[in-house]
This record gives C-alpha cells, sequence and structure tokens, in this order.
C-alpha cells in the first residue's frame, strides 16, 4: 500500500512538472514557432504565432 501512494505521487509530480515546462516553452519563441507548425500541420487551420505571453495577476488574459 505504501509503494502505491508513492507510485500515485511520483505520476503526479511528473505530470505537474511535464505542465510547467510545457507552459514555460511555450513562452518562447521556439516554442510558439513549434506548436504553431504543428496545429498547421495537423489541422486544417493555419497558426501563425511568434510568442505567447500571460500573465497571473490576469488569469483570462492571453496574449498571442
Amino acid at each position: 500500500m505504501k509503494f502505491l501512494g508513492k507510485f500515485f505521487l511520483t505520476v503526479l509530480l511528473l505530470l505537474v512538472l511535464s505542465l510547467v515546462v510545457i507552459y514555460v516553452l511555450l513562452q518562447t519563441q521556439w516554442g510558439a514557432g513549434w506548436f504553431s507548425r504543428y496545429v498547421s500541420d495537423k489541422t486544417a487551420w493555419h497558426l501563425s504565432l511568434s510568442k505567447i505571453e500571460h500573465n497571473f495577476s490576469s488569469p483570462s488574459h492571453i496574449i498571442l
């Protein structure tokens, strides 16, 4: 039982770490460019982003 709790805690922490890394990478020019190319290649939409900006003081405001 102790192993199961540690396992799920480790998986949860890895998931949170992955989300933080993705969030930080999307705010760089490289990450935003990669994301826009991925969306343009996999969908019918054409997306062109140079940088994504977000501020935690106004969470509903995202600058593309």
